[in-house]
Parts: C-alpha cells; sequence; structure tokens
C-alpha cells in the first residue's frame, strides 16, 4: 500500500496515495466556505434528513469538505453516539476517515461493543486509511460469533471471519503485517 504523509487540519497524516487529491480538495472547500457552522449543520440535515438522535453532526457527515469545517470549527470525532460508536467507526468515505484521524480520532477506539473501527470498514479504502495510520486488530476478536462489517451486523463463524479478512488484508497488499 502506497501511502504519503499529508499535513491536513493543522496535523500530520499518512494517507493512500488514491486519496491524497480528495483530502487537499477538501480542506481547501472547507476553508472557502463562508457559511456559519449552524448553516452547515442545518443544510446537513434538510440533505440527510433527521439527525440521528445521540448523535453529532460529524456521525452523520458524508461529505469530506463538510468534515474539515466541522472539525476547524472546533467539533471533535471523538465524541460517541448512543452506541457508543466513534464518527471513524461509521465512516464510509476514505477521505472523509483523513478528516476525522487529523481531527483527533483514535482509529483504535472502541465502541460499546468493543469493536474498533477497522471491524466495521465499510469498504477497503477506508481500511487502507486506518491501518496506515495504526489500526489494528486481533483475529480473535469475535463477539459470541457476531461481527459488524460496515453498518449491517452478520453471523459469522471463526473459518468466514479468517476468510473475509484475509480477502481484505490480500486487497490491501498488507500480506501478514495485522
Amino acid at each position: 500500500m502506497n501511502t504519503e504523509p499529508l499535513h491536513v487540519l493543522g496535523t500530520w497524516v499518512e494517507v493512500p496515495m488514491t486519496v491524497v487529491e480528495g483530502c487537499r480538495l477538501a480542506e481547501e472547500e472547507a476553508m472557502n466556505d463562508s457559511r456559519e457552522i449552524g448553516e452547515v449543520i442545518g443544510s446537513m440535515a434538510s440533505f440527510e434528513g433527521e439527525l440521528e438522535a445521540a448523535t453529532t453532526p460529524l456521525h452523520n457527515v458524508v461529505n469530506a469538505n463538510v468534515a474539515a469545517r466541522l472539525i476547524m470549527d472546533g467539533m471533535k470525532p471523538t465524541s460517541r453516539d448512543g452506541t457508543g460508536d466513534h464518527p471513524l467507526h461509521l465512516v464510509e468515505d476514505p477521505v472523509v476517515a483523513v478528516m476525522f484521524i487529523a481531527g483527533g480520532g483514535n482509529v483504535n477506539a472502541k465502541n460499546g461493543m468493543g469493536l474498533k473501527p477497522l471491524h466495521m470498514a465499510s469498504n477497503v479504502s477506508v481500511a487502507s486509511v486506518l491501518v496506515a495510520n495504526g489500526a489494528f486488530l486481533f483475529p480473535a476478536q469475535i463477539l459470541d460469533g457476531v461481527v459488524s462489517i460496515g453498518r449491517g451486523t452478520i453471523q459469522l463463524r471463526g473459518y468466514c471471519w479468517h476468510v473475509v479478512w484475509t480477502r481484505m488484508i490480500e486487497d490491501m497488499g498488507l500480506g501478514t503485517h495485522l
């Protein structure tokens, strides 16, 4: 996996080469956004429907420049929602993941079920960002055979779990480094 250190939101983050340009554009757009923070949050609610209860706007962000703007205006991607998830547990876009990490998000934070963002990574691109910034998991971390992948919960036996993560690790080009 090819990464490069990138200065994002005032800190250095390891970024896969495939998302570097997206990170630069998102930060630039956020800096040029002259709206007040209330307008940014208001536009999210009208676009996404009502914000889910017990969440912060960062838990519902789908747009990287909005994530960057909210963080620049003081929101912390370390807050938990009603189930104990941090925004990094729910992220679907690798550029948004970079913004959360740059804003102080913990790539190894556990949610209310003891799962880390890497357990719940919605795609290989997000997982690549997490791993490039120190995320790790142990293959034995299965809670009674139930594993959350993406936003769904599925029942897996140990062997299936091994196949899922082995394939993901191979796709990321990481070998056995986890």
